[in-house]
């Protein structure tokens, strides 16, 4: 939603890990926490992983660059 809202669509082939490298292009304080939720996300949906403590602190440094 927050892309959206600046005009940033993921494109149909695009996979998550490169869109979010296209994001941090343009929003370089998002490189580093969402590229870890990327990979808590592939681990968790793809491997049957878990998000462990990391991916929670990730998602919230995340959180909070978007908010600023």
């Amino acid at each position: 939603a927050w892309c959206g809202e600046r005009g940033i669509q993921r494109r149909p082939d695009e996979t998550p890990r490169e869109f979010v490298r296209r994001v941090a292009s343009k929003f370089p304080v998002v490189r580093q926490p969402a590229g870890h939720v990327v990979d808590a996300y592939n681990r968790v949906v793809y491997g049957q992983g878990r998000a462990g403590a990391s991916d929670v602190a990730a998602a919230s440094t995340l959180w909070s660059s978007l908010r600023r």
